[in-house]
């Protein structure tokens, strides 16, 4: 009973991790060219069993080690085939494990309240609670990078005289995750702290590179096996996906981001935390801790600060300036700050209480009271259609606009409008608690209030909004109508940005669509142009296509009514047939003109 007693904090930190995530998983459908890609890998493991480097769309290869992707598959075996929730099972997992873990890290080190807090806030922040929701590699390759960080840290403590094995091995799984440069960032990251405490020995940086070296054994031996089976394919989408612009070879432009970009992405990400973070500045808690407000004096506060505030800190600083180098994988450095800044929060509210400074937490929970007001009222003026001339005219169908006036065509249910309205409530008790005096000093009743708020919005989001609004401009019903009209015609896409492909689509119709000016090589690996078949394109794009295909002839079928995420413009369907010298122009056109029934 002991012992159950002591795992009570880290069980209710596990039970709220798995309520906040698991039930929404299914909620709704794919909507980003993201997701289905990801998915799509995982359908080819189940579908020809190669593990080793398993197609993409199109027959396009996988530029990175497929571990994600296995896991999807292994998950979807009880199903018989890869659906919405078992491809994101692996990413809300993963962090529900590294919830448990950063509480685990941090009970050894501080009480267990703050213990309790990191995994709370990490929850609660936008990005990582937005990627543990999504068919993504990167929240999996971000448990295991924190994983290694905290057990180099660990070992740290322990005199790091041995080699840290776990930490290898946590080190090992990240390249197999995103490949080779993500194994990187916990040696960078420890051997950063270890200079700011003065502590940066040869014999810790020989160590580190050796655990270095030792990890990128495992990601080289994939890398090897799968050379070997695409051979300078391969290599060509290895140096392309790694070490330039992908110029169309892949589905990803990884190297699309710049310093802006990646600091609203990392300030975004972070929100609403990082609002209290604002909040708090203001009451200049440099001056309490008798420090100047320089980067120089900062550093040398972080020598004499406690370990862990010193390493939660320094590896926040250190993965945010990691993101901005071109490794392509950017996302994962921020989500890595996302959960150190986590850390570092709860750590920082506990000094702020102990500083007496909890006008900046009152300042914030009124904040945060008043957005989950402001939430279910605008929601409720939404739905009683106030706005609705004003908004939803006919001259303004776009993507972002079919999404908002979802929610005001939805009829919710009792659960949906209890769900809509709890936000509310808890925001009204929350402003209550801060007119009580005593109450409004308190540190820890006012983020446990904020926290409930919180909870409150994302569950809202995650169970009415979210599914209502991204499930209309799914291509789930486009694909339905299409395997109706089309049910044994092969199908061709072409989009002019460079990378881009219908994956969605294709994921819900079951069936490949080929590039049709790329078309994949037949078994013998002749590649030829497309006879016939019909043709996806966006609208912005069919007729400078058709225009420029003279030897085709092109009928246009339909057009789908809403704007898919995937290329956030309307979709043009043409049947079409090649000209040659046994069917003239004419001949195809009368053939092709035929209603269809």
């Amino acid at each position: 009973m002991k012992t159950f007693g002591k795992n009570i904090p880290l069980i209710a930190v596990v039970v709220i991790a798995m309520a906040m995530l698991l039930p929404f998983l299914w909620q709704n459908d794919f909507f980003s060219m993201d997701e289905p890609r990801e998915a799509l890998v995982a359908v080819s493991i189940l579908k020809d069993g190669n593990l080793i480097l398993p197609f993409t769309s199109g027959g396009d290869l996988t530029a990175c080690p497929p571990l994600y992707h296995l896991c999807v598959a292994l998950l979807s075996l009880p199903w018989g085939h890869v659906s919405e929730f078992s491809s994101r099972l692996p990413a809300a997992l993963s962090l529900i494990v590294l919830c448990a873990v950063v509480f685990a890290f941090m009970r050894r080190r501080t009480t267990t309240l703050r213990a309790m807090l990191a995994p709370l806030i990490m929850l609660t922040a936008y990005g990582l609670h937005r990627d543990a929701l999504t068919c993504n590699p990167g929240i999996m390759a971000t448990a295991f990078a924190t994983g290694a960080m905290l057990l180099l840290y660990r070992w740290h403590e322990n005199g790091g005289r041995h080699l840290p094995l776990a930490a290898t091995l946590c080190m090992a799984l990240t390249g197999l995750t995103t490949g080779p440069f993500m194994v990187l960032l916990p040696p960078i990251v420890m051997y950063v702290y270890l200079l700011v405490r003065g502590e940066g020995s040869k014999s810790a940086a020989a160590r580190l590179a050796l655990c270095t070296v030792i990890a990128l054994v495992v990601p080289a031996l994939w890398y090897t096996a799968a050379f070997m089976q695409a051979g300078g394919r391969f290599g060509e989408l290895f140096m392309a996906y790694h070490y330039g612009s992908l110029k169309g070879i892949t589905t990803q432009n990884l190297f699309d981001h710049n310093f802006v970009g990646n600091l609203a992405y990392a300030a975004t990400g972070f929100a609403p935390w990082l609002i209290f973070i604002v909040f708090t500045l203001f009451a200049r808690p440099w001056r309490s801790a008798g420090i100047e407000p320089t980067f120089r004096a900062l550093m040398q506060y972080m020598r004499t600060a406690s370990p862990l505030t010193a390493f939660t800190f320094t590896a926040t600083l250190t993965l945010l300036v990691l993101s901005w180098l071109p490794t392509g994988h950017h996302d994962i450095s921020l989500l890595c700050c996302h959960v150190f800044l986590s850390m570092f929060t709860a750590l920082y509210i506990a000094w702020l209480s102990r500083r007496h400074k909890s006008r900046t937490v009152a300042a914030f929970a009124a904040f945060t009271a008043l957005a989950g007001i402001l939430f279910s009222v605008a929601f409720q003026v939404l739905q009683s259609g106030v706005f609705s001339g004003i908004f939803f005219g006919e001259h303004k169908s776009n993507a972002r606009m079919s999404m908002i006036k979802s929610l005001y065509d939805i009829t919710p249910d009792a659960t949906e409008s209890t769900l809509m309205l709890i936000p509310a409530i808890i925001g009204v008790l929350l402003a209550v608690v801060l007119c009580f005096r005593r109450l409004r000093h308190n540190v820890r009743t006012l983020t446990l209030g904020t926290l409930c708020v919180m909870f409150a919005v994302y569950i809202a989001l995650d169970a009415v909004c979210r599914p209502t609004m991204l499930n209309i401009v799914s291509l789930r019903q486009m694909t339905d109508v299409v395997n109706k009209i089309f049910p044994n015609q092969k199908l061709y896409s072409y989009i002019s940005k460079p990378g881009m492909h219908f994956f969605g689509a294709e994921f819900y119709l079951g069936k490949p669509i080929e590039s049709f000016e790329n078309p994949a090589p037949d078994s013998l690996g002749r590649v030829s142009k497309p006879s016939s078949g019909v043709l996806l394109v966006p609208e912005k794009d069919g007729d400078q296509f058709v225009a420029r295909h003279k030897d085709y002839v092109f009928m246009r079928r339909m057009r789908s009514l809403g704007h898919p995420t995937e290329v956030r413009d309307r979709i043009r369907f043409y049947k079409f047939m090649r000209i040659t010298k046994q069917n003239s122009a004419q001949k195809i056109y009368d053939s092709m003109s035929i209603k269809l029934q």
